[in-house]
């Protein structure tokens, strides 16, 4: 059923379904959109860091500390224990330490 004034919306057809693609109303020339996105692109960049840090060691100073106590970094412990080639899913990798990000 189209509605007056609106576009019937496109029409796309995967392994023999059809979909409709529904329009979401968002206006994305508005500068609340704007100031959104880029909000969205801090937090993004924001998160990135932190998980380069926590992959990375967690910073020089406890790759530092650890390698001085001779014990292997964490994600070297789970190379060892999962074959080579086995998918590893981490979790959670910023919820722990100072400076986190989902403080509660």
């Amino acid at each position: 059923m189209e509605v007056p004034g609106e576009e019937a919306p496109e029409i796309i057809t995967r392994r023999g379904f059809c979909l409709g693609v529904l329009t979401d109303g968002v206006d994305r020339n508005s500068e609340a959109f704007a100031t959104n996105s880029n909000s969205m692109a801090d937090l993004i960049s924001e998160l990135q860091s932190h998980v380069a840090k926590v992959l990375s060691g967690g910073g020089a100073e406890a790759v530092r500390r650890n390698r001085s106590r001779n014990k292997l970094l964490p994600r070297e412990r789970i190379d060892r224990l999962i074959d080579p080639g086995a998918s590893f899913l981490e979790l959670s990798q910023v919820m722990h330490g100072p400076g986190n990000l989902m403080s509660f």
